[in-house]
Parts: structure tokens; sequence; C-alpha cells
């Protein structure tokens, strides 16, 4: 939905009928999409100010301009659009009450009932056909490869999903101060049809439109700073988002477009041949006005005087008697105008696209989830339905922001169909009104053949440019091994042979003292907490935690690189001081090692193809499988809790996950570890997924190690951990290196000012 269409749709709540009686004082200018009400005689020229949504394509351009220039420095600008969107989204549910209560209570008896029955129909058809290309439309997208950092959605246990609780509230309060936008749609129709037969009605209806009076007052202002909104929002995303990500958004636009244009001027025409003596191309021509007027606009309701006229218009040259007809027309399309269009709905493909885009597709078997719930959101405003979906789908809720961005563009494609869906809905209804609706069987082959084709062609030519017209280079794989320490490491070394380094079994604080170092083993091939990055450099969480625990120790640090088992033999032996190497707390290694307090918290994933992700994301996929060989690392605690969750697996003990990754082992099915480290992996091998089998998500802490007779040493540590948390120090370099907050591809990204200019550094 357009920025400024949930606005203007309160406006249709003051008025009655629509057509050239309902608006006796409006008049369409030269200027294309401007309403005025000004008398017609001449005035002196003046310079026109641009129209708001000319307003919205301009700051859409300045900030994607001023995101360019300045990168990154401009990031703190989308703060501007959040309150912007916070401010759009403020009005949007008591406006979905007012509009529908209203909107329905208003109608006659007859008429509501010969609405329903007739009209009702192709109502329900259009969704259902609507509904369909959104579904269609994931096979257009292309097999980039894709991978993302670990995300928080991967493990969140998801909402129960309850059909009573989301349409069905018994407190629409509740429904309202939860925004359930599905339960609160159903309130405000039974509330909207019960007032249909309810005598004296006009009171409580013209006190709603007194609310809606107030509602468009407050959204008229929030709408005229959609400039400055989106200004921010693009400004920010520009500023901020890496190229890789910018080229896959022209995937939306492009196919959102194209979906758009197929099914105004080939399915919605050929569908009132089908059933009126209205020819395809007589109705694009007598609508060609209004729909260009709307999309030059990017709203729907400045053109519903002009659709209404050239609905009349079309079924009186078909030769219905024009009053008639248009008592029908005054009805449907007000009414049509509350109700989502296949415009409005063709928005819900981006919530498929934003599954792509991160590198974790939207399940098939949540289709149907997403496309019912998404058809009753809908009913309101797209800057609500969207952050309710993204929430359902356990999406990451900043994807709402390039949704705002993106829309800029996309809505007037939406609104371009969304006229021609008022219009159809209105050619239907006042034809089968009239009885003069006929199915036309020789027309019918013709039709199918030409919509087939054309949402084939457009799939299909989609996927087929992407693909090989302007494939994409993978970025994910850069920008991971590029990265590098947040803070300015101590000075350090690394030893890769254990055996070189000698054995000192003196107390900790002695053997730190008099070094001047701090002895830490790790294990190698331990991605995201140790590894080495394109420049040689040792980095990660644990390694940049090392560092921490030197500089607060105010020593130097000596790396002991091991094997998995290796780690523990050196710190058994004293070789080390602290194994930082994020053990799993397990019964096992607390025989062998003392552990300290858990630092962050490890969930049981599967690495798996990424075209066998469905199958490891629930017990019940999983235990559908006979027999399976798991490879996973020599952790017996890990293999006791997979025989109990499937004791007909195969186990293969692997050090590391790369030997699978690369192809190198026996036929394995996937590789049991960590969500947080496996996210990792699939950075630097994008044909992988991590699947977290749910419900039931296994948590395992993490901790270090020592020898078993540091009490001290422990002692120091539990406390050292203990702050390090309180003081934020280890939830950003979570952020940093499981999240891949602000992971850097070489450094800034590139912008103008410092790449081109050179005006900074």
């Amino acid at each position: 939905m357009p920025v400024s269409r949930g606005v203007e749709r309160l406006s249709t709540l003051g008025g009655g009928t629509l057509g050239r009686a309902a608006y006796p004082s409006v008049s369409i200018s030269p200027r294309i999409g401007a309403v005025t009400s000004e008398p017609s005689e001449r005035r002196r020229w003046r310079p026109h100010r641009p129209g708001l949504a000319t307003q919205v394509l301009i700051g859409f351009g300045l900030g994607v301009g001023v995101g360019l220039f300045f990168g990154e420095s401009v990031a703190f600008l989308e703060t501007l659009g959040m309150i912007f969107i916070r401010l759009l989204q403020m009005t949007v549910l008591p406006y979905v009450v007012v509009s529908l209560v209203a909107g329905l209570g208003r109608l006659g008896a007859d008429d509501a009932r010969r609405l329903a029955l007739r009209g009702g129909v192709f109502v329900v058809l259009l969704w259902a056909v609507g509904l369909l290309v959104v579904a269609l439309m994931p096979l257009a997208y292309p097999d980039w490869e894709s991978a993302s950092f670990f995300s928080s959605s991967l493990v969140d246990e998801p909402a129960p999903f309850s059909f009573l609780d989301l349409y069905f509230t018994p407190n629409p309060f509740n429904a309202l101060s939860n925004t359930i936008v599905p339960a609160v749609v159903v309130f405000s129709i039974a509330l909207g049809a019960a007032l249909i037969g309810v005598r004296g009605k006009e009171r409580i209806i013209d006190d709603l439109m007194v609310v809606g009076e107030a509602l468009a007052k407050v959204s008229g202002f929030v709408a005229r700073l959609a400039p400055i909104g989106v200004f921010g929002i693009a400004a920010g995303t520009a500023g901020t988002m890496e190229f890789g990500d910018l080229a896959r958004i022209q995937v939306y636009l492009v196919l959102q477009a194209s979906m758009a244009i197929v099914m105004a001027f080939v399915l919605l025409p050929g569908l009132v041949a089908v059933l009126t003596p209205i020819r395809p191309l007589q109705f694009i021509r007598r609508t060609w006005g209004a729909i260009i007027t709307g999309f030059a606009t990017g709203s729907l309701f400045v053109i519903l005087p002009l659709l209404s006229e050239a609905a009349r218009d079309l079924t009186e040259d078909a030769g219905l008697d024009r009053d008639e007809s248009g008592k029908t027309l005054d009805v449907v399309i007000p009414t049509t105008y509350n109700f989502p269009s296949i415009g409005t709905l063709l928005s819900l493909s981006f919530l498929l696209f934003a599954g792509w885009f991160i590198g974790a597709p939207v399940a098939v078997s949540q289709y149907p989830k997403l496309l019912v719930t998404g058809l009753f959101s809908f009913f309101g405003s797209a800057t609500l339905a969207i952050p309710f979906m993204l929430d359902l789908l356990q999406l990451p809720a900043d994807l709402f922001q390039l949704y705002v961005a993106v829309d800029v563009i996309a809505s007037r494609f939406s609104t371009l169909l969304a006229a021609m869906h008022v219009m159809t809905l209105a050619l239907l209804a006042a034809f089968a009104m009239r009885g003069r609706m006929k199915l036309q069987v020789a027309k019918l082959v013709p039709f199918f053949g030409a919509v087939l084709g054309s949402v084939a062609l457009v799939l299909v030519g989609s996927y087929l440019y992407f693909t090989y017209v302007i494939p994409q280079e993978y970025q994910g794989y850069r920008m991971f091994v590029e990265m590098e320490l947040t803070v300015d490491p101590v000075p350090s070394e690394v030893l890769d042979d254990p055996a070189s380094v000698p054995i000192d079994s003196r107390p900790v604080f002695d053997q730190i003292a008099d070094r001047g170092t701090l002895r830490v083993c790790y294990r190698r091939d331990a991605l995201p907490f140790a590894f080495r990055n394109a420049s040689g450099h040792l980095v990660g969480f644990d390694v940049e935690l090392a560092h921490t625990l030197a500089r607060d120790l105010e020593v130097s640090l000596e790396f002991v690189r091991a094997d998995r088992d290796g780690v523990l033999t050196a710190l058994q032996l004293g070789r080390c001081e602290i194994a930082m190497t994020s053990i799993p707390m397990t019964p096992a290694a607390s025989r062998r090692v003392a552990l300290t307090s858990s630092h962050l918290d490890g969930t049981a994933a599967f690495l798996v193809p990424d075209h066998r992700r469905d199958e490891f994301s629930s017990r019940a996929a999983i235990k559908a499988h006979r027999s399976l060989r798991i490879g996973m690392p020599d952790v017996p605690y890990y293999e006791n809790l997979l025989r109990g969750y499937l004791p007909q697996a195969e186990t293969v003990i692997l050090d590391s996950p790369r030997p699978y990754l690369r192809g190198e082992t026996d036929r394995l099915d996937a590789y049991l570890g960590s969500a947080e480290a496996g996210s990792a992996w699939t950075l630097v091998y994008p044909g992988f997924s991590v699947a977290v089998p749910k419900p039931d998500v296994l948590a395992i802490p993490l901790a270090y190690a020592v020898r078993r007779d540091s009490d001290e040493w422990l002692d120091y540590l539990d406390v050292w951990i203990q702050l390090k948390k309180k003081d934020g120090t280890i939830d950003e370099l979570y952020n940093h290196w499981i999240l891949g907050q602000e992971a850097k591809s070489g450094g800034p990204r590139w912008c103008v000012i410092r790449d081109v200019l050179g005006w900074i550094d």
C-alpha cells in the first residue's frame, strides 16, 4: 500500500456515493493527479509546489544520494525513518475499526445482501488469484549463493499458531492492544454488518465519521512528513547496506512490477471480457487516464471519481442503463475500496523475498499460514501488516525498514493494479446485478492461454535474466574472512606445535608474573571463535576475549594451537594456563578439567545442504527418516543426546565439519554442532544451511577450562567473566563475531566522500 493511501482512505468515510454528483467541487487539474476545489477562473500564474508523491520520490532519491556520498557516517538518519514509521502506524488500527464498521454499517440491507451474494464471489475469486500469484513468485528467484550470520530467529521458539486466537478474540480490546490485526478485522466486520439492520444507526455512523476525520487530520500531518521519513530510511539504508544486498533488491522490484503489469493488463481485462461484452482493449482504453494518474500519484483514492466515471462509460457502451448501473457502482466502488485488492496482496511477496534475501527461505509448509493470515492482515495497512507477518514467520524485524524503502517504487505498480482491481469488481457486479453476465466459452481458451503464458514468461524470464544476464558474486565469504578485532590487540605470538611449549606446573599467577605472558590454548577450525582471517591474523570471539583478559592482567599473549582433544591435553600437562575455546559444559569435560562459569550458550543444530534444510528443522521431520549418518565432534554428551533422539542413526566422529562440507567424507546426511558456529561455516560454504530442530530447542552452556588444581585462577576467571557480562564486553563481542553486526568487508564501506574525493580517511 502506498505511504499516503492509509491516510486518504479515511476520507471515504465522510462521503456517500461516488461519481460526478458525489464530488461536485472536485476537478482534476492539467497537472497529473492534482486535485483542487478552487474556482476555474483565470488566476495569476505562480509556481506549483510538487505533490506529496513527487516529494516522496525526491526524498527517496536524495536519501540514496546522501547515503552513497557519505556512507556509514549517515547511519544515524535511520532514526528519522523509525520516528516516521512509528507515527504512521499509530492511527492504523483505529482506522481499521472506523473504516470497516462505518463502511459496512451505512449500507442498506438489500444492497448488502446483493453485494455479498454476487459481488462477494468475485472478491474471493480475485483474492484467490492474487494469493496464488504470490505463492508462485519465489519460482523466479535466482539460485544466488546466500548465507548469513547467526540470528536469534533461528532458535526462537515459534509462538503457537492458534487459528481461534488469531481470528476470533473474546476480548477485542486485547486484540487492539496486542496488534492482532486479523482478530480486529473480524470484529470490525461483524460490528459493521450488525449495524446494517439497526435503527438509528445514522448517529453512531456520524460519530464514527467524526472520529475518522480526526484520524485523517493526524494521518494527514504524518503523511506530510513522508518525504523526511523516506529520506532518512533511504539514506541510512544506502549508507550502510552492502552493494551485494542493493543488487538483490532489484529482484523484488523487477518481479513485483512485471507481475503487477501482467495482472493489470492481461488477467483482469481478460476476465471482464470472458464474462461481459467489454473487450480488453476497450477496458484498458477507457481506464487508461485514471490508472496512469494513480500510478503518477501513488494514490488510489484520488482516482476513485475517475474510475467511477470510466465504469459508467463502459457499462453504457455495453448496453446497460447508465443510471441503473450507476447505483450499483456507487455501492461497490467505495465498499470494495475498504477491502484488500490484489495490488495490496501483491505486497505479501515481500515476505517470501525477505526470506530469500537473508538466505532463510520461507518453507512451503508455511505458505497457508502466510497467505490466509496475510489476507486478513492487509485489511489494515501494510505498515502494520508487514511487521506483524515478519514476526509471525520469524523473520528479522529490521527487514521492515527495507520494505519501506523499496515500497516507494513498488507501491506505484501496486496502485496501478489496485485501480484495475476496483474497476473489474465494479463492472462484474454491475452486470451481475442487471442479470447481463454471461460466460463466453469461446473466449476461455485464449484467456487462459494469455494469462498462463504471461505469468510463465515473467517467472521464467526473471529467473533466466537474474541467473545468466546479471549473476551476482557471492560476498558472504569475503565479508567473513576479512573481519578484524574490534579493539587494539596486545602483543601476541601463535605457537603451532603444542609439543614445543615447555610444561610448567607452578601456580598460574606465578607463571604469568614470571613470563609476562598469558598462554592460551585454542582449537583450530573453531569458526567464528578462533580462525585466521584473510590477512593471516588470528581473530574470533574467543581470541578477542583472550586479548581483553591479557590486557586486564597487563601481560602479552601466547596462543597455543591444537586440535579438539589436544587442547585439553595441553592444558592438563601445563602447556597453557587456560583453554579459551568455548567448551560445552558436559559431565565428561568436567572430569578432565575445571570449567569456568558459562560466558554464552550454544544451540544444538544440524549443518545440512540447502535443499535438505526442511528435513532437519523439526523433530517430526527428522524421525521420519529410517536411517541417518550424522557427523559430530567427539563429545560423548552430544552423542548420548543424539542416540536418545535418533536411536537408529549412525554417528561418525569428526574433529571439524570441514571434511563434510568439502565432500571428503563418505555419505553423511548432516553434521551435528552448534547453530552459532554452523552459521559461520555456511558463510564459507554457502551451499549449506543451519537447521535447528523444533520444538524444544536444546541450548548448552559454553565455558572455558583450566587445570583442576587451579582454584585461585578459576575463582579469578569466574569473577572476571561476570564483570565482562555486566559491562557489556561479551555482548559487544557476541554482536560482532556471532551476529555479524557491523562486519566490514576490508574496512568501511565504499562511499564517494572517502573513496572518490578522499576528503576523509
